[in-house]
């Protein structure tokens, strides 16, 4: 909750830029946006529970990292600004503060957060606006002119602290900071790098290069010799096979069953019933978009699956693309594959049912039906009545509790 009172209008702009941007994007290391509301005093954001603080609380404490936990928050950071620039959207505002940890004093989820400062970009047109903390900006976006890989020189700073608990460009103010990082200069200094190894020094090197033509990129980073080394990423076939076993026997056939399913594991599921399912998620999503091309996807179930026809292969893509995008998007793969079993519980199916009976009289509506899934579409007023038609068993045009939940069973038979 935001008091208007005492927020600037370039403030209420960012945070307008923000809810925009956020709401778009579907990653397990990108923080989820629910809703935004607002009166004339106050804004309200909803968004996902996320209770271990920030990074740097955590690099406070320890100090400084070891390789193989630098690489498992890397690894995740890096694929969240992949997923971010294969859509256009670039940070610009990377630092420890803005990434947070899904649990206290566990690195194996994080969060990236705040994209106040975010922005569209075009391959063909140089961002000019000059924003960022002094420690993590990029060279190019002091002099003007830059587009997505200043999230990598940021990213590289981040990974340079972690390991050595001390910042590549330093200085006693903010002017002395920048005019360092302009320059591009720094060094391992033995003493705070000893025991690192020469993949994790060389990553740093490619991540941080004047020259934007020559830095890695966000994808091609997270092909770097160093993962493989440190074994970070790796994932239990059996995850994989589990998850993919779940997927196989998904079916969704209805836009009524297809929203609340999507509610219940947005909102009730845990981080224990998702984990495993990110990872088997991001082992199969090999170009790192964050989200599963359809010959992704085949290769994955190959590899599970050996025996299933393409054509099998095919059909279950085409069952989980819930809304028919051409790609399973990372919440429609958790809505797929999540056990059933445990999420779809009578007090789940409770919580679910009265976010949907928004005026609490025991039935949901046409009107109440249109107002969670119809925000900003045109559709046609019969399919918002099919809609309930699909579970109405008693055609009274309303779906009570008990119609609800044999809808969801459905799920688990």
């Amino acid at each position: 909750m935001l008091s208007k009172k005492n927020i600037t209008q370039k403030e209420l702009k960012d945070i307008a830029n923000e809810i925009q941007i956020v709401k778009e994007l579907d990653h397990p290391n990108i923080v989820k946006m629910y809703e935004e509301y607002e009166d004339h005093k106050y804004l309200y954001i909803v968004t996902e529970i996320i209770e271990g603080g920030e990074l740097f609380d955590e690099l406070i404490r320890r100090k400084k990292f070891t390789e193989k936990d630098c690489g498992c928050i890397i690894r995740q950071l890096l694929e969240a600004l992949t997923y971010c620039h294969a859509k256009n959207i670039v940070h610009k505002d990377l630092k420890p503060e803005n990434i947070l940890l899904e649990k206290k004093k566990d690195i194996k989820t994080i969060k990236l957060i705040d994209f106040g400062t975010a922005q569209r970009f075009s391959k063909d047109k140089k961002m000019t606006n000059i924003i960022g903390t002094p420690y993590y900006v990029a060279p190019e976006v002091l002099k003007g002119s830059y587009d997505e890989k200043c999230d990598v020189w940021s990213a590289g700073v981040i990974m340079f602290i972690l390991l050595s608990g001390t910042p590549p460009f330093n200085g006693a103010e903010d002017t002395e900071i920048t005019n360092a990082v302009a320059k591009g200069k720094f060094t391992f200094k033995p003493a705070k790098w000893k025991g690192v190894s020469d993949e994790a020094k060389d990553l740093i090197n490619k991540m941080l290069v004047l020259d934007t033509e020559q830095r890695i990129s966000t994808q091609d980073a997270l092909d770097h010799d160093w993962f493989a080394k440190i074994k970070d990423g790796t994932l239990d076939s059996k995850k994989l096979s589990g998850a993919m076993k779940d997927l196989k026997g998904f079916k969704a056939q209805s836009k009524m069953e297809q929203a609340a399913l999507g509610y219940i594991v947005t909102h009730l599921a845990t981080l224990d019933d998702t984990k495993d399912l990110d990872d088997a998620f991001k082992s199969i999503d090999t170009n790192h978009d964050g989200k599963l091309q359809l010959d992704e996807f085949i290769k994955g179930c190959n590899k599970v699956f050996p025996e299933m026809s393409e054509d099998e292969a095919r059909e279950v893509f085409r069952k989980a693309d819930m809304d028919g995008s051409g790609s399973i998007d990372y919440s429609e793969w958790i809505q797929a594959t999540v056990d059933k079993k445990k999420l779809l519980s009578d007090k789940n199916l409770s919580n679910a049912f009265n976010a949907f009976d928004e005026n609490g009289d025991g039935t949901i509506e046409v009107n109440e039906i249109k107002k969670i899934l119809g925000r900003g579409k045109n559709i046609n007023e019969d399919v918002w009545k099919q809609v309930i038609n699909d579970a109405d068993e008693n055609n009274d045009g309303k779906i009570d509790f008990e119609e609800f939940k044999h809808m969801m069973s459905k799920f688990i038979e």
